[in-house]
């Protein structure tokens, strides 16, 4: 609106610098004839200005996005001897992602028409810093290379998010009285509103100095008014550790046997018993002697399991009930005045609680496979494989307090969606591999055949009844999957390269 009122258009250009800088520099250091060291460090800044402008949007609604990185590696590699080596990894890295907004006060949405004011994404950051360190050995004895080693990784993540803790007033299309020219109420009469009249007869008639009952009379007053409240800043400090070993064995010239197990934990939950054995075979059945397969077949069997990311602690945490507050007024008689949290107890919203389950598990995944490979020529090369899967103690969510013939179990209408690791998944997949090296004709890619069932996609149906959420998967059903690339010689030193996936 215009200073006296009216409805204006805007058309507004805003520009949208954005800068990135990034250094990387490397150090490699040959610290005797034994054991050398290589140092890394990346940097990496991002700057992106007036975000969060556009259709609706005003300018007042523009904030900026700031985030960097920058990790640190060192590498030490010391060989033993001429039959065993062993590698060292150090890496720290810091990450930032923090958001300014140009306004911070209350932001208006009037439905249909603009969002101004503040924007609510408020002066929020999110800090990462990790840590890992590793070592990995090799030892060569005879047909035998073993392979042995340790990880230990911690994440400290700092969050704080002032998202909606400056309030936001919303306006609808309402009713109210026709007005004169000289913006009196005709009385007896009645008109259906605009979102855009409401607020013009709300901010005309405070100017005017009526108060608030007699401005929604006259049409105007907000609809809503809404704010969270509470603690923005949570923490999660996690650590894992592993340890594993390997042997690939090489029985015959054209046999080799590979078996391992790797342990896994995340100290955070109380889980201790993720071992991961795995087994594998290649053998070149028409390999003799010195002399190379032309045909190989492959085939093993491997547990893997996944970590519990520490967005999901982060998320227990905040939305806990205690830590942060929704509020929600329903035609608020305070505009413009921001209401104290206090003023606001009786406002409280149902909350979206997030729980994690007390038992909650690593996810893991129990895979096998089983292909053949084929040189033909010199050119041209061929593999099938087949892939199977499956996984246990997916991790899915569910509202607990869903309610029973009208009722909430819990006594209250808070939503409480519990993370869980009881989902389930399977997939199958066949996957055929062409490749071709013809002089300077160069062809790669796949085509996989998949099918894939699983009751861990998105919120179920019937929350009480897992069963029936078993179904297509979206990520293991896709039934057919193309990828073929080339590089195509043209006359004058040029060449084509197509891609179709």
């Amino acid at each position: 609106l215009e200073d006296n009122l009216n409805p204006k258009s805007v058309n507004q250009p805003l520009g949208q610098p954005q800068t990135r800088t990034s250094i990387s520099p490397r150090i490699d250091y040959s610290i005797n004839t034994n054991n050398t060291l290589t140092l890394r460090y990346q940097s990496t800044r991002v700057g992106l200005n007036n975000e969060g402008v556009g259709n609706f949007n005003l300018s007042s609604q523009a904030y900026n996005e700031k985030s960097s990185e920058d990790s640190v590696q060192a590498t030490e590699t010391a060989v033993l001897s001429a039959r065993a080596l062993t590698e060292t990894r150090f890496q720290y890295m810091h990450t930032n992602m923090a958001y300014h907004a140009n306004d911070s006060t209350a932001a208006i949405s009037v439905e249909g028409a603009f969002t101004g004011g503040g924007t609510q994404i408020g002066n929020s950051q999110t800090t990462n810093n990790r840590w890992e360190l590793s070592n990995t050995s090799t030892l060569t004895l005879g047909k035998q290379t073993l392979k042995w080693g340790g990880r230990v990784r911690q994440v400290f993540l700092d969050d704080t998010s002032l998202n909606k803790f400056g309030g936001t007033y919303t306006f609808f299309g309402g009713a109210g009285p026709e007005l004169t020219s000289n913006n009196q109420p005709i009385a007896g009469s009645s008109n259906s509103l605009t979102a855009l009249e409401v607020y013009r007869r709300t901010l005309l008639f405070e100017r005017l100095g009526y108060s608030a009952a007699q401005i929604r009379m006259l049409g105007g007053g907000a609809s809503q008014f809404s704010l969270n409240a509470g603690t923005p800043t949570s923490n999660v400090n996690l650590l894992d550790l592993g340890f594993f070993f390997n042997n690939d064995w090489r029985l015959r010239p054209n046999l080799t046997v590979s078996y391992g197990l790797r342990y896994e934990t995340q100290t955070i939950i109380q889980d201790r018993a993720d071992w991961a054995p795995r087994v594998g075979i290649a053998w070149g059945i028409d390999g003799h002697g010195a002399q190379a397969a032309k045909t190989v077949l492959r085939s093993g069997f491997g547990i893997f399991y996944d970590r519990v990311n520490e967005s999901n602690f982060l998320q227990s945490e905040r939305y806990n009930g205690t830590t942060q507050q929704s509020y929600l007024l329903q035609n608020p008689d305070t505009y413009p005045t921001i209401p104290s949290v206090s003023s606001l107890a009786a406002a409280k919203q149902p909350q979206s609680l997030q729980i994690l389950a007390s038992d909650i598990v690593a996810p893991r995944t129990y895979q096998w496979n089983a292909g053949i490979e084929r040189q033909f020529g010199r050119s041209f090369r061929l593999s099938a494989n087949y892939i199977g899967s499956r996984a246990a103690h997916v991790l899915r969510s569910r509202n607990i307090n869903t309610p029973i013939n009208g009722l909430d179990p819990f006594g209250d209408q808070q939503i409480r969606l519990l993370t869980e690791s009881v989902g389930f998944s399977r997939s199958n997949m066949l996957m055929i591999s062409p490749m071709v090296n013809y002089r300077k004709f160069f062809l790669f890619g796949f085509y996989g055949l998949s099918y894939g069932r699983s009751d861990a996609e998105g919120q179920p149906a019937d929350p009480y009844n897992l069963k029936a959420e078993w179904g297509p998967s979206s990520f293991g059903d896709v039934r057919h999957r193309v990828l073929l690339g080339t590089s195509i010689p043209a006359p004058w030193k040029l060449s084509v390269s197509p891609f179709m996936m």
